[in-house]
């Protein structure tokens, strides 16, 4: 099952137990799995991802995923041109993978990204 959340400059989608081969997209991409196990590979490099681990995907980067059990994946597209432009910058470079380094941060992203979708789930069920 896909559940999608669209606004403009971003998209809201989560995935229950269904991969995704490797693609391209002009958007920065942040993932956030909920729940269960999946093997993410950005440029060919896989990484295990557990429940709280969250991952930015720069735009324009070959990525996907492979679930290994019953999982919850959420991701976030965000309009590369929005950011930088609201940012000021001409480039950006994200750099966020919790599966190879863990440390406060990453656990505050983990609780952001929580809230957001309890409100997003609120929202499904009251629509």
């Amino acid at each position: 099952m896909e559940v999608n959340r669209r606004s403009e400059g971003w998209m809201l989608r989560c995935y229950t137990n269904e991969s995704e081969g490797n693609h391209i997209h002009p958007y920065v991409e942040i993932v956030y799995l909920l729940e269960g196990t999946v093997d993410f590979s950005i440029e060919g490099s896989v990484s295990t991802m557990y429940a709280g681990d969250i991952i930015a995907v720069n735009s324009n980067r070959r990525h996907g995923w492979s679930f290994q059990e019953k999982s919850l994946l959420c991701t976030v597209w965000i309009d590369y041109e929005m950011l930088t432009e609201y940012l000021g910058q001409d480039i950006l470079l994200f750099w966020c993978n919790s599966t190879e380094e863990k440390n406060e941060y990453y656990q505050q992203l983990s609780l952001i990204m929580n809230d957001l979708l309890r409100e997003f789930a609120a929202d499904q069920v009251n629509s």
